[in-house]
């Protein structure tokens, strides 16, 4: 609140009880990594955070991430590489796959992915 920064989630399996609490709190920002059900990324929506897209929409499993990358508005999703030093793939062929898979789940051109991400970030971080 001090510096009127985005607030950053990394939940796992805790879901519930990080939602009891934001309902009680004034924050938005973003739930980075997510990777739970539909209902739980609508009701994160539903208190103004956006929904972060990483390496789980290509992989096995996952049907709860892919069903909310489907079913929620794209102005609600983010995409992420999260790489980490050790990565063999570049961060930007990591991003480039996560727009290309959500592209595809969504029907709509991976430009248009990027296009309305980019304008999410640019407004959750106050970027431009």
């Amino acid at each position: 609140r001090k510096f009127n920064k985005p607030l950053v989630l990394h939940c796992v399996k805790a879901h519930g009880p990080v939602l009891d609490i934001l309902a009680q709190e004034s924050f938005t920002g973003i739930v980075h990594g997510f990777s739970g059900s539909f209902e739980v990324a609508e009701r994160y929506v539903h208190l103004g955070y956006k929904i972060s897209v990483g390496r789980g929409i290509f992989s096995k499993g996952y049907k709860g991430l892919k069903e909310s990358v489907k079913r929620l508005p794209l102005e609600a999703l983010l995409i992420e590489s999260d790489s980490s030093h050790g990565d063999q793939e570049h961060p930007d062929k990591i991003l480039q796959k996560v727009a290309e898979t959500v592209a595809e789940i969504r029907s709509v051109p991976v430009e248009k992915v990027f296009e309305v991400t980019r304008q999410t970030a640019n407004e959750v971080f106050k970027f431009g």
